[in-house]
């Protein structure tokens, strides 16, 4: 999803006098690494910058700027219900890889890019934020579909002969399948892992990621389910993968199709997640869930 950053022009925000010493903005001048959560955590870097310089403002290029709105943000929309960070204003730049005006310090570079380097790295307050900003669309999309599981399964269940069931008693457990174009075990087994806390890092860990979390099947999640006390008879398991394991995908019963922005969106809300250690997603979406139960704990524990 490589945006030409050529390709429309861009008014300065008017609202932010960006001339004041005071607000001079953190801007970002450098290019994008990887895909979406990678993406996510240059921002997130910017805004934890910014809270330690004032809360100065963010100024994004224009490459930055179009994905961010085309795809993930509304940056006029703020709900800090959902977090106790309150985000930073973030505009445009006015020209592209103009920084004149711009607030800068030796280690401004170290912000705006993505950092290399996927060892364990604990808790982010500006990844934990952006869930105020992801278009509200994308979480109305997913409550929507939580509820048609929850109603589906239900009504399987009363099909099953258990009368009375109601969709209030399903608990949605949701799983992410991410092969990574073969890599994951690899990345998982030479400990480059995105987990949301630190941990004691282990051979038999990463090897039990590396089988198991880079490949899930519904059996598994199962049996992890019954030996963390769940009730499996009260939880419908809904898979959401990158369609690279037709095997094993195929062992779920329900596998949400929707796009990958309410996916995510899913995963963030849903009762139970069971997560990949070896992808960025899961660590943002691990922020997102805000303590809400997510596997496997040893990685993404609050």
């Amino acid at each position: 999803n490589v945006i030409d950053e050529e390709e429309s022009e861009y008014k300065e925000d008017p609202k932010m006098d960006f001339n004041s010493q005071d607000m001079a903005p953190i801007c970002m001048t450098g290019k994008w690494f990887g895909r979406s959560f990678n993406r996510f955590r240059q921002l997130a870097h910017m805004i934890e910058f910014s809270h330690q310089n004032g809360g100065r403002p963010i100024r994004l290029n224009r490459m930055f700027h179009k994905w961010s709105i085309g795809w993930w943000f509304d940056f006029d929309q703020r709900d800090e219900s959902l977090s106790s960070n309150i985000l930073p204003h973030i505009t445009l730049e006015s020209t592209r890889g103009d920084t004149q005006g711009c607030f800068h310090t030796k280690d401004l570079k170290g912000w705006h890019h993505y950092v290399a380097g996927h060892t364990p790295e604990g808790y982010s307050p500006g990844l934990a934020s952006l869930h105020q900003i992801v278009q509200k669309g994308f979480f109305d999309e997913a409550y929507q579909r939580l509820n048609q599981y929850k109603e589906q399964f239900a009504e399987e269940q009363r099909t099953k002969g258990r009368a009375g069931f109601t969709s209030e008693q399903v608990q949605v457990a949701t799983v992410h399948s991410r092969w990574l174009e073969g890599n994951c075990p690899g990345r998982i087994r030479n400990n480059l892992l995105y987990c949301s806390n630190a941990l004691d890092f282990t051979d038999e860990l990463a090897e039990e990621w590396a089988v198991n979390a880079c490949s899930y099947t519904e059996g598994y999640v199962r049996q992890q389910l019954q030996s963390l006390g769940y009730d499996n008879e009260d939880i419908v398991v809904v898979l959401c993968a990158d369609g690279q394991l037709e095997e094993e995908e195929a062992t779920f019963a329900y596998r949400d199709d929707s796009k990958f922005q309410t996916q995510t969106a899913l995963m963030a809300i849903s009762d139970i997640h069971f997560g990949n250690p070896g992808s960025s997603v899961d660590m943002g979406i691990a922020h997102w869930r805000q303590g809400k139960a997510m596997f496997p704990a040893e990685c993404f524990k609050d």
